[in-house]
């Protein structure tokens, strides 16, 4: 039949590919485990053969026990890619906790430089600001005739500069 032999096919491709990625991408304890979970399955052995022999030849074989033996595989993997789902799926909740972990203290490493960058930034502009206010109102000391007043700024920026110059003159 040959709508059978396609289904058989299909199966097999099916199955032949899930077990192909699955050792690919696991781990060798999870193919260990699968292997122990395959050689408990009797059938085993005799869906190979058939599979086999329904390979090379006409297909004439009882159709019933070879659909028996294929569904016990197909049965069999099915339970193994639950298994693995639900490992799987415990891998990623742990790999998504160290993640927010790693993200939290990102965040708090972030919102303290940040803060600390305000911080000095503040600082830094108020020694500014009170060295350009010391300097007006030296000049405006000058301006109304005390012609002794100094700049007191010991600073080594511009401000410090042009307030040496200021007491220069």
């Amino acid at each position: 039949d040959p709508v059978l032999f396609g289904q058989f096919l299909t199966a097999k491709y099916s199955a032949d590919n899930f077990l192909h990625d699955f050792i690919f991408y696991s781990s060798q304890a999870r193919i260990d485990y699968y292997h122990q979970q395959i050689d408990s399955l009797s059938s085993i052995e005799m869906v190979a053969s058939i599979e086999n022999l329904i390979l090379q030849s006409d297909f004439s074989i009882d159709a019933t026990f070879w659909f028996n033996a294929v569904t016990d595989k197909l049965t069999k993997y099915a339970e193994i890619e639950i298994y693995l789902y639900q490992v799987l799926q415990e891998d990623l909740d742990v790999a998504l906790a160290d993640a927010n972990s790693d993200f939290y203290i990102l965040l708090f490493v972030t919102l303290f430089l940040f803060g600390l960058i305000l911080f000095t930034s503040y600082h830094v502009i108020q020694l500014i600001i009170n060295n350009i206010n010391a300097l007006v109102n030296v000049t405006a000391e000058v301006t109304n005739g005390n012609y002794e007043a100094v700049a007191k700024i010991d600073s080594e920026d511009e401000t410090g500069i042009l307030a040496k110059r200021f007491n220069q003159m």
